[in-house]
C-alpha cells in the first residue's frame, strides 16, 4: 500500500506530495522583484520532471518545456502575448528530435523542419505569409540532399 503525504507551504512557493518510495514531488515558483512569477518548475527529487512555465513581466506564458529526469523531453513552445504559438519543437533527451514548427504573428505556417538527435532530417519547407510555399528541400544527416523548389508568392514554380 503506497502512502501519499501532502504538504503545501505558506505563501504559494512550493508544493510537495511525498511518496513512501521517498519522491519528492516539489512545484517550484520564481518571483521577481515585484513580486509577478516569472516561473514554475516542476521537480521531482530536485530534478525538473514535467513542464517548466516561463512568464512575461505582463504575466502571460512565454514559452513552455516538459522536461523527464532533467532531460528537455517533448514539446517545447513559445507564445506571443496574445496567447498565439511561435514557436513549437520536439525534444527527446535534450536534443531536438521530431518535428520543429515557426509560426508568423498571425498563426501561419512559416517553416517547417524535421531532426533526428539534434541533425536535420527529411523534408524541410519555409513559406511565405501568405500560407504559400516559399521553398522545400530534403535534408540527410543534417545536409542538404537533391533538389531544392524554389516557388514565388503566388505559388508558382520559379527554380529547381
Amino acid at each position: 500500500m503506497r502512502k501519499i503525504l501532502f504538504l503545501f507551504l505558506v505563501g504559494g512557493w512550493t508544493a510537495s506530495a511525498g511518496l513512501a518510495q521517498d519522491l519528492t514531488l516539489d512545484v517550484k515558483k520564481i518571483y521577481d522583484d515585484a513580486g509577478r512569477l516569472q516561473a514554475d518548475i516542476n521537480l521531482r527529487n530536485g530534478v525538473k520532471n514535467g513542464p517548466v512555465h516561463e512568464y512575461d513581466p505582463g504575466g502571460w506564458l512565454k514559452e513552455e518545456w516538459n522536461y523527464t529526469d532533467g532531460h528537455k523531453d517533448g514539446w517545447h513552445r513559445q507564445y506571443d502575448a496574445e496567447g498565439r504559438v511561435l514557436l513549437e519543437e520536439q525534444y527527446a533527451a535534450d536534443q531536438l528530435h521530431g518535428v520543429s514548427r515557426s509560426f508568423y504573428p498571425d498563426g501561419t505556417l512559416q517553416q517547417e523542419m524535421h531532426f533526428d538527435h539534434d541533425v536535420q532530417q527529411g523534408d524541410a519547407e519555409s513559406y511565405f505569409d501568405n500560407g504559400q510555399l516559399e521553398e522545400q528541400g530534403t535534408f540527410e544527416s543534417g545536409e542538404l540532399e537533391g533538389v531544392v523548389k524554389i516557388y514565388s508568392p503566388e505559388g508558382h514554380l520559379l527554380r529547381e
